[in-house]
Parts: C-alpha cells; sequence; structure tokens
C-alpha cells in the first residue's frame, strides 16, 4: 500500500462516526439554566440587547437580573432582537461540524424577527430544521428541553420535529407583569 510507505493516510469515517445525529438549537431569550443547557447540549444563539449604552450579546455580555436593573432606571428603553443572518449562518457552519441535522426552535414568530432571520439562514443548509415554537420564553425552553432529551436517545430529526409539533400543542404559557 502506497500509503504506508508514505505515512500518508486520511480518514474521514472517523470524524463522520463521532458526530452527533441531531443537535438541538434555540436562542438565549428561552432562559434556561445554564446547566441544563450543558447537560442536554443545548446549542444557544444570544439575541443582541440594545441600550442607550451599547449593544450586548444576552447571557454573555449581561444577564436578565442586568437588564431589569437597567429597565428599572427613569427612562430606560430595551430593545431586543435575534442574531443576525449572517450570524445564524455562522452558528449553522459551526454547528454541523459536530452534528448530522441541526434542529432549532424559535420564539413565537409574532414576538420576533428571529423565525423570520432564521429561516433565511437555514435555507443555505439541507440538514437544518426550523421550528416556530409558537410560544414565548421559557415555554420554548420547555420545547427545546424536549427536543435535547430526544436528541440524546439519537432518536431521529424527523421523528423529533414531530413530537415537538404535538408538544407545543400541550405547552400554554401566560405572564405577570406588574
Amino acid at each position: 500500500d502506497n500509503n504506508e510507505m508514505t505515512g500518508a493516510h486520511i480518514s474521514t469515517a472517523g470524524l463522520y462516526s463521532r458526530k452527533k445525529s441531531v443537535a438541538i438549537g434555540t436562542s438565549s431569550m428561552t432562559d434556561m439554566p445554564e446547566d441544563v443547557i450543558e447537560d442536554l447540549d443545548i446549542k444557544i444563539s444570544p439575541f443582541r440587547v440594545i441600550t442607550d449604552e451599547g449593544v450586548f450579546l444576552d447571557n454573555i455580555d449581561l444577564d436578565s437580573d442586568e437588564v431589569v436593573r437597567y429597565m428599572g432606571e427613569e427612562n430606560r428603553i430595551v430593545e431586543s432582537l435575534p442574531a443576525t443572518y449572517d450570524d445564524f449562518v455562522k452558528f449553522f457552519t459551526r454547528e454541523l461540524k459536530n452534528a448530522h441535522h441541526i434542529i432549532y426552535i424559535t420564539i413565537s414568530s409574532t414576538a420576533s424577527i428571529e423565525y423570520e432571520t432564521v429561516t433565511k439562514a437555514a435555507a443555505l443548509f439541507e440538514n437544518v430544521t426550523i421550528i416556530n415554537s409558537e410560544l414565548f420564553s421559557s415555554a420554548t425552553g420547555i420545547l427545546a428541553m424536549i427536543a435535547g432529551k430526544l436528541a440524546k436517545q439519537n432518536i431521529p430529526a424527523e421523528k423529533i420535529v414531530s413530537e415537538l409539533e404535538e408538544a407545543k400543542k400541550l405547552i400554554h404559557c401566560s405572564f405577570v407583569i406588574r
């Protein structure tokens, strides 16, 4: 074998088999605890928090307590926006190095442009599925946790998607604002 003589041998099978079947992604707006994110290996795309003081990445540059404290000050306005199209393309490119398929779960398309933006970025990839949770915040996090548990069990992407479509019909969320 010529490869033995030169010492040159490239094996892509090892890398292929080390990839996980399905990765789960969602945004920082789900407010999931860090230990849950780590345990279920959920990939998080940070929202951008825009204030008079600058643009910050949610849960990276500042946490929700800091945002609430800032908003409590007089005349303080905070806006939040999802990652950009380019950020999502980079996110999927990076995560597909470690997974054969990505299921990304967005907060409700009625609450954010996240679904619209991420769907455009996902169109560049054959193996990225976008789920509109039709839910808000922590309720979307519950859906992501369900997906994470199924992915950990090596359930195929199509089956996870159908389970999520059923589960989101059973999850309801309400908020009390004071």
